[in-house]
């Protein structure tokens, strides 16, 4: 993948930390990472140690303590403001009362729009096509499978092309099946809408198979404690069988190993 120009997200010495009465509780310490534009990062961690906290902070969600972010040269807080962001959670957080359609239309109901109705209805119908569920956009969530729960999820964070799409174990409650074929899926859409990805998970296959570069979190206070490039020749449902594609899973699993707890 050829990435050029300056980086849409960068953080600096980035610190965040809990205050409980007196007590204060490190999480994120020195962290300091560029993401380049169109560039899909993959972040693997410990349970617990801070992978969503740092998305959330990102995100202008969450304060943070001491250094820097900014996104497109803007705070958090501006580029959320400006919607660059679409946020994908591992829970799909959809309105049951709603159908498809009008779940996905919600993010033009909230805050400062300055589109029409039919520009909305116009944008919203696109990306349910993009995400490959026109058609279902009178449905009910609780009518539609798994994985059409998660594309109804994505489609609604992209229907105002954001430039950064941010996913938190998107995928993590579908079965095997289901969540590579919404692996293939993802990298289709990326494809279609240009968009810059950080996405969590906790699978080292599926952070090899999406990713242009994987970043290891080690435990708290979470800093970064290794990155790896992923170069392969292909990404498809039968990449995993390939050799280049196991030697690199191996890779990230000895670094995993020698240092996750570092």
């Amino acid at each position: 993948m050829n990435i050029n120009g300056a980086p849409v997200i960068k953080l600096n010495e980035l610190n965040l930390s809990y205050a409980n009465g007196k007590n204060i509780f490190p999480v994120l310490e020195g962290i300091d990472l560029s993401v380049q534009k169109e560039e899909l990062i993959s972040i693997l961690g410990p349970s617990g140690c801070g992978k969503t906290t740092l998305l959330r902070a990102i995100a202008g969600l969450m304060p943070f303590t001491s250094g820097t972010i900014s996104v497109d040269d803007r705070s958090p807080e501006e580029a959320r403001r400006d919607r660059l962001f679409g946020i994908v959670f591992q829970e799909t957080a959809l309105y049951p009362w709603r159908t498809v359609l009008e779940n996905v239309l919600l993010p033009f109901e909230v805050g400062e729009n300055h589109i029409d109705k039919q520009e909305a209805l116009k944008e919203a119908l696109n990306t349910l096509q993009t995400v490959g569920l026109l058609g279902f956009d009178n449905a009910y969530p609780s009518q539609l499978s798994g994985g059409m729960l998660s594309r109804v999820s994505i489609a609604r964070a992209l229907v105002y092309k954001p430039e950064v799409l941010l996913m938190d174990e998107p995928f993590g409650d579908l079965d095997e099946m289901t969540r590579t074929w919404m692996n293939m899926e993802l990298l289709r859409i990326k494809s279609e809408v240009k968009c810059t990805i950080i996405f969590v998970t906790h699978s080292l296959q599926e952070a090899v198979l999406l990713s242009d570069r994987v970043i290891i979190l080690g435990a708290r206070p979470t800093r970064i404690v290794n990155e790896f490039n992923i170069n392969l020749s292909e990404r498809s449902e039968s990449s995993v069988d390939m050799r280049e594609f196991r030697e690199q899973v191996e890779k990230i699993r000895k670094a995993l190993t020698d240092k996750w707890w570092q």
